[in-house]
């Protein structure tokens, strides 16, 4: 049998689809609670028209939220274009902050210009592209230092927005920068070295890109997303 080609894009979209299906386990739980525990106080309020109509929608809302998550997953694993709409990046970057659990002596900082820059993006799967870079940086700094995020529109034409994320840390080691965001590809011992592949594998889904870029300190990432 043949080794696995590491550059076939289906390996990287399975994996990334696999890796993003394995975090989504744990959530997909957790929205479950959430509707089952609405549908039994539905029942217990059933004669509380108003209050029964409350927890039916939570328990909806609940469950929307599950099956946009497992579609996207398998849009992302059939490589078919994720559906998107068009979000604040500010919003973005709150959904990536929640995500990601800030130590409290890391510093990031966030800057959008203008501040109502809006890109195309699906609201699950983007924060969690952009919450693997924090975690990265995170990681790489050992829960302390910092990172710069500067979000901004691209020169007139090109319909798209550019964020980039700088941080103080080591930096991406020259043996890793030609597969980078390959499958495996990692510079900790005890990682999956899938973190960057479903980074890109999220960005393509969404007619983007991601690129490290070199930097005279930390690591530098590009990322770029369609405007409305």
């Amino acid at each position: 049998m043949a080794p696995p080609d590491h550059d076939d894009p289906r390996l990287s979209r399975l994996l990334a689809a696999g890796a993003l299906g394995a975090g989504a386990v744990h959530e997909l739980r957790n929205t479950l609670a959430v509707a089952s525990s609405s549908l039994f106080l539905a029942r217990r309020h059933r004669a509380d028209e108003a209050r029964l109509l409350a927890q039916l929608d939570r328990a909806s809302a609940a469950i929307a939220q599950a099956q946009q998550a497992s579609e996207a997953i398998l849009a992302l694993a059939r490589g078919e274009p994720l559906p998107t709409e068009p979000t604040p990046l500010l919003d973005l970057l709150a959904a990536a902050r929640s995500l990601s659990l800030i130590p409290p002596e890391f510093s990031l900082s966030e800057a959008v210009d203008p501040p109502g820059l809006l890109a195309l993006a699906h609201p699950i799967l983007l924060p969690q592209a952009l919450a693997q870079l924090y975690k990265n940086s995170i990681q790489a700094q050992q829960h302390r230092g910092a990172l710069r995020v500067r979000a901004s529109r691209i020169e007139p034409g090109h319909r798209q927005v550019e964020l980039l994320l700088e941080d103080d840390g080591p930096g991406i080691p020259e043996h890793l920068r030609p597969t980078l965001f390959e499958p495996l590809a990692s510079a900790d011992p005890s990682g999956t070295g899938l973190g960057l592949t479903v980074v890109r594998a999220i960005l393509e889904a969404h007619g983007g890109s991601v690129q490290w870029l070199p930097s005279p300190r930390g690591a530098l990432f590009s990322l770029r997303l369609l405007t409305p």
